[in-house]
């Protein structure tokens, strides 16, 4: 019965990291903040990368960029699409390259300035630097803890059985 049980209890989990680990992407988030000096912030916002990789460079149309949007001046942003390359080095982003033409125009290079024109009425024109911080990981799913909680209550539940029956043997 014990050994029934250990070999339910194996596969069990084994199913579970299995279709987890291929069905589950991660998405890494990043916060983005724009200042014009140090200690006067003029925007902020959010980018999103699925399987992130530390070093990797991503194109606008790479599909792995989920979230790239910011609130600037009380203006709303959606750069996705309007950018030609982000640059990381590790999970630190070193640069963004705007596409040509893009409206805000974001010009970025070393120590990620940025420099933004928005084409309205008025004509905004502003620099500054963005700095990149990575947010901390998510919290496991409530199924995750669930099925950890549950392998775990099996598997001591095991070694009592076991522990009884040891006892009884003697």
């Amino acid at each position: 019965m014990v050994r029934i049980l250990a070999s339910f209890l194996i596969a069990s989990i084994m199913g579970f990291v299995l279709s987890t680990s291929a069905s589950a992407a991660v998405v890494t988030s990043f916060s983005l903040t724009f200042e014009t000096s140090p200690s006067t912030i003029v925007g902020t916002g959010t980018l999103g990368i699925t399987d992130f990789v530390l070093g990797s460079t991503y194109g606008s149309d790479d599909a792995h960029v989920t979230e790239f949007d910011a609130v600037i001046n009380g203006h709303s942003f959606d750069f996705i699409g309007h950018f030609s390359a982000l640059v990381f080095s590790g999970n630190n982003l070193t640069a963004i390259t705007a596409n040509a033409g893009s409206n805000p125009s974001t010009l970025l290079g070393n120590g990620l300035q940025f420099q933004y024109f928005l084409n309205g009425i008025p004509q905004v024109l502003q620099t500054g630097t963005i700095s990149v911080v990575q947010l901390a990981a998510g919290v496991p799913e409530p199924s995750t803890w669930a099925m950890m909680l549950l392998g775990f209550a099996c598997v001591g539940f095991m070694a009592y059985r076991r522990r009884k029956t040891v006892a009884l043997a003697a």
